[in-house]
């Protein structure tokens, strides 16, 4: 069994008290912090990682910076305690399969824990060691040993081996992370997992973001167009670029995309930058566009953006780092269809049509009415 328990808790007056000088040290400090830094650190991350579990669970869409600064509020509120605070996917889960539906629910097994501990000390030295070591070991499974074999059901049936290489160095950091923090200590194992995964992260989203590269020749708008206007974009279209791009743009991805399209685009007059699947745009990303721009503009080449209406997360973003002043603002299209009107447009005048009139057909001899009596036309 557990065996026998202090009938009461602590004094934390005596905790306190050990941290008085002379006797403690800044080498003690130093030791703490690091040991503090660790569980914050972890106590975020697993709060983050229990938020995303339960989503799937409950359906319900958490926010990552609310839990966030409440994480930080409670820190605030309990450091004094010198308590650790962290969601725990266990509990949160049973809690839910029990039907709570509110955030009471925690709190009232905050308060049955504490009179548990505080009164019932009695009956928690009876409980067997084997059932704990057992619920241990269960819980140490659902947090290792399914991920671990998912990573490797994963690994096995990646598709080619590019995907193959990728996951094998997932699983390879995951081992090496668990490998270490049983054998040298949390702490190590807490440093090596975070550069590891920072390192996993900026390898993923370095990979290139250029999804589709399209020409003027196949890739048109909407608009109808004279036939004259018709050869003159089969025979000059390749000199519109459609550069469809998607992921993350940052200093690695974007200096990666700007050298394809350039490699890509060296006879193009127009290149259009299709940002509809582009989830954010960092900072050097947007000076990397800007300089990019006005290199092209040089070179005699036309940079446009496309999918970027005003209420796009970064199209302040855009604005604020001065990106308007290499790309103007009418260059900046809603959508790929005006982008590539415009393009077009640029283009037939280029080429010698100024102005492009389309014949009119009289309704009596359309297609649609092939075939129908006068009177049939009339009525139509």
């Amino acid at each position: 069994t557990v065996g026998d328990l202090a009938s009461q808790l602590p004094d934390p007056l005596l905790l306190f008290a050990t941290l008085e000088w002379p006797s403690f040290y800044a080498d003690q400090l130093k030791t703490i912090g690091k040991f503090a830094l660790a569980i914050g650190m972890t106590a975020a991350l697993e709060t983050l990682a229990v938020s995303t579990q339960l989503e799937s669970e409950t359906s319900k869409q958490p926010s990552g910076n609310e839990l966030l600064h409440r994480l930080g509020v409670m820190y605030i509120l309990l450091a004094p305690l010198l308590m650790p605070v962290a969601a725990s996917l266990g509990r949160s889960v049973a809690i839910d399969i029990g039907g709570a539906q509110s955030r009471y629910a925690q709190m009232f097994y905050a308060f049955f824990l504490i009179v548990l501990v505080t009164l019932g000390f009695h009956w928690v030295a009876l409980l067997p060691q084997a059932a704990i070591a057992g619920i241990l070991i269960v819980v140490a499974y659902n947090m290792a040993g399914h991920c671990t074999m998912q990573a490797v059901a994963t690994w096995h049936h990646a598709p080619d081996s590019k995907d193959k290489k990728r996951h094998a160095a997932d699983l390879i950091v995951l081992l090496a992370v668990a490998l270490i923090t049983v054998a040298d200590s949390f702490m190590t194992g807490l440093a090596v997992g975070t550069v590891a995964a920072m390192g996993l992260f900026i390898r993923d989203q370095s990979r290139s973001v250029l999804r589709r590269v399209q020409f003027g020749d196949v890739c048109r708008s909407l608009r109808i167009r004279s036939s004259v206007a018709r050869d003159l974009q089969l025979q000059h279209g390749r000199e519109i670029v459609v550069a469809e791009a998607e992921g993350v743009l940052f200093f690695g991805s974007m200096d990666r995309l700007l050298i394809q399209i350039s490699l890509l685009a060296k006879e193009a007059r127009t290149v259009i930058l299709d940002l509809r699947l582009i989830t954010d745009i960092d900072q050097t990303a947007c000076q990397l566009l800007r300089k990019a721009a006005t290199q092209y503009r040089q070179a005699g080449c036309k940079l446009t953006l496309s999918h970027l209406p005003a209420e796009r997360s970064f199209f302040n973003r855009l604005r604020a780092s001065q990106v308007e002043s290499s790309i103007p603002l009418d260059c900046w299209f809603p959508d790929l269809d005006l982008a590539l009107e415009h393009a077009e447009a640029e283009l037939l005048q280029r080429h010698g049509l100024t102005k492009d009139v389309i014949a009119v057909v009289p309704f009596a001899e359309s297609d649609l009415v092939l075939g129908m009596t006068a009177d049939e036309i009339e009525t139509l």
